[in-house]
């Protein structure tokens, strides 16, 4: 059955007394939202709708009434950085839903569900490569302000099915059966370490790099795909069990998407994208399957969301004072990896306050789990200060001895040898 036909027979025979949405709030139903959405439309300002909420029913009701009211709509992530929410307010009106999902760090990207039939066909394509019943339940732990949540949600919409948000309601879901639970890989394996007793059919993958997908799918009993695609392009491949065969490959282009490789980059075009080419990521295609071998433009991916952390350190070396940014990786074996800062100045800087800004301005996953100040004092050389995260959260304002007896601030703490 074509991805056209089952949205077609999804919305015809489903009933409004359906459950359509459901959080940790309760259900709704399709008539239900239907209403929410149409009361929205009726009362949204004049201009572009942007949208900064935690509460992910907000972000769904308002950003589906944009499309109806025929509006831009701009949707920035509660966990994304102040640069990401000025960037959404001072954007060019243009009609469709845009994602500042990478606004966290650097330029804020935009991920654009744009009316035109060509990147709906993108949108519902992925259809034709999940094997999924009519009506199905579809659970995602990404919430619906991240370009992947959102995504699933309206692919679920459209085909008559039931979208459970939020790793609450997954974990504790209100059926026997999640036909497709979706999320980032990080998401998926902390929720395959200990998963409900709810029968899953299949899952997806998305917006992160997948390596342990046969062992997700050995915990949750169903076969994982893995969607590919970037905050710009939207998804453009979808890799099913058979075609994870080679290392890093996701899968085949969907609709009306052209993948081709110049000089070890892919060169990405889609409906979504609009005009123009994407380049982001090293790799190949073999066998007309794209392969992907890590990103081409600097930036990292941390439990889904982009970041760049030279964009935190441009920022850090235009603060008074900072004579000296040195980046570097630790490994974290939740994240793979994290960002170290060792800033060297000649004025006194807060490691607490530094990280507390850091996460104002280009959101927490910015954050490193160090950040080392190196005060330069005349004559007596330089002073080493660090703080890692769970002394960011257990520390007090105050000051403390090491112990060879200096006094050093509660912010921070000796770097150790």
């Amino acid at each position: 059955m074509t991805s056209l036909a089952r949205i077609v027979l999804g919305s015809a025979t489903s009933r409004p007394s359906s459950p359509a949405w459901t959080d940790d709030r309760g259900t709704l139903t399709r008539s239900a939202l239907g209403r929410a959405v149409l009361t929205a439309a009726r009362r949204l300002p004049p201009g572009a709708v942007v949208i900064h909420s935690a509460d992910q029913r907000e972000v769904a009701v308002r950003s589906l009434a944009g499309l109806i009211a025929r509006r831009p709509v701009r949707v920035v992530p509660h966990s994304a950085g102040a640069a990401a929410l000025r960037a959404a307010q001072d954007a060019n009106p243009t009609r469709g839903v845009a994602f500042f999902t990478s606004g966290t760090t650097g330029t804020p990207k935009l991920h654009r569900t744009r009316p035109g039939i060509r990147a709906v066909a993108q949108l519902i394509s992925s259809l034709g490569v999940l094997p999924l019943p009519s009506h199905p339940v579809v659970a995602s732990l990404s919430p619906v302000d991240h370009g992947h949540g959102w995504s699933a949600m309206l692919m679920t919409l459209l085909v008559g099915g039931h979208f459970l948000c939020g790793t609450g309601v997954a974990a504790r879901p209100p059926c026997r059966r999640i036909d497709l639970l979706t999320g980032v890989p990080l998401s998926l394996r902390e929720y395959a370490a200990s998963p409900p007793s709810s029968e899953i059919g299949l899952v997806l993958s998305g917006s992160d790099r997948l390596t342990d997908a046969d062992d997700i799918e050995r915990r949750l009993g169903a076969p994982v795909y893995d969607a590919y695609g970037s905050t710009e392009t939207g998804t453009v491949c979808v890799a099913s069990p058979d075609e994870r065969r080679y290392p890093g490959a996701v899968g085949r282009p969907l609709a009306g998407v052209r993948v081709h490789e110049l000089d070890g980059v892919l060169e990405i075009r889609s409906p979504m994208l609009g005009r123009g080419v994407f380049r982001g990521d090293r790799g190949r295609i073999r066998d007309g399957i794209v392969i992907v071998e890590g990103r081409a433009d600097g930036r990292r991916v941390s439990g889904g969301v982009t970041t760049d952390p030279q964009a935190v350190a441009t920022w850090l070396g235009a603060l008074p004072g900072v004579v000296d940014v040195e980046l570097s990786e630790r490994s974290d074996p939740r994240f793979g990896s994290r960002t170290v800062f060792t800033v060297t100045s000649t004025t006194p800087l807060d490691p607490r306050r530094l990280r507390a800004r850091i996460a104002h301005e280009f959101g927490a996953a910015a954050v490193p789990v160090d950040l080392i100040v190196r005060r330069l004092t005349p004559g007596r050389g330089e002073k080493d200060e660090t703080l890692t995260k769970g002394q960011f959260r257990a520390l007090s304002q105050g000051s403390r001895r090491d112990p060879a007896g200096a006094v050093v601030s509660v912010a921070g703490c000796p770097r150790q040898p």
